[in-house]
């Protein structure tokens, strides 16, 4: 068993996440070494982190070193009520991945809780913001089978990100970003949105900030319906199928696009 799941496995209980239940001893997973449970104290991941389903408890702070690698099984969720800070560097990137197969369950970040990801490599699982808030910079995502950055309440501020593939390639993406629910706040900049179905499908925010864009290797860049008035500006960035229009009743802004992709985008080095 790796020295960081031992670490941190300390600071776990074993539960039925299920029904909330945070009391029962220690839970491996079965004897595989696999987080599972509540954590409910401060801790460190690094090295290979193995997880079957976790929630991070509100006011519990788990902090993810440079380097650290996140294995989450097929039907694993991280589940974030505190705090999970990750902080890969461009030399040493945080990759989160499938254990097994393809994919994982995921990220939800719920009322109360905040993610912020640096330098991190997401694939086979998407992020989805339950109230709570998200960080995203430096940060190249892919590879799920359904929506990858769905906003369900809560706020948004991603910047020098990529959600799907780079221009030639192929991904497997419904929606890169699909914004729904109460409440929004919405902040995506000098990010690449590419390679999927639908680039965003913007079903709720107003005044969203989405300047400074490159939107190219989509089916279609943006959905919006008459049913959800949205408004947000698109200025400034680059379309490859031309402008973005809006349905009736929605308010969408695409002042100086680019005519061609723009350089200052995407996971810095």
């Amino acid at each position: 068993m790796r020295l960081a799941a031992l670490v941190a496995k300390t600071l776990l209980v074993g539960c039925n996440l299920g029904n909330g239940d945070d009391g029962g001893g220690i839970d491996s997973g079965g004897g595989s070494g696999a987080l599972t449970g509540h954590i409910l104290a401060d801790t460190t991941w690094s090295g290979t982190v193995t997880i079957n389903s976790i929630t991070i408890n509100a006011g519990v702070r788990v902090d993810v070193m440079p380097g650290t690698i996140i294995e989450v099984s097929p039907t694993g969720v991280i589940a974030i009520a505190g705090t999970l800070a990750v902080a890969g560097t461009s030399a040493a990137k945080v990759t989160i991945r499938p254990a097994t197969g393809t994919y994982f369950g995921g990220v939800q970040v719920l009322m109360g809780g905040q993610l912020t990801m640096h330098y991190g490599v997401q694939t086979g699982g998407g992020i989805e913001t339950r109230g709570g808030g998200a960080t995203i910079v430096d940060t190249a995502m892919s590879s799920v089978n359904t929506d990858f950055l769905v906003m369900n309440g809560g706020t948004l501020d991603m910047s020098y990100s990529s959600i799907g593939k780079p221009l030639g390639m192929t991904d497997t993406i419904h929606c890169d970003m699909h914004f729904a629910g109460l409440g929004n706040v919405i902040k995506v900049t000098h990010s690449s949105i590419s390679t999927s179905t639908y680039g965003l499908m913007f079903y709720s925010g107003n005044a969203a900030d989405l300047t400074a864009n490159n939107w190219f290797s989509n089916t279609y860049d943006l959905d919006t319906q008459i049913a959800y008035p949205v408004s947000g500006d698109f200025s400034g960035g680059y379309f490859q199928k031309g402008p973005p229009t809006g349905a009736s009743g929605t308010q969408i802004t695409a002042n100086s696009l680019a005519s061609a992709p723009l350089v200052d985008v995407g996971p810095r080095p």
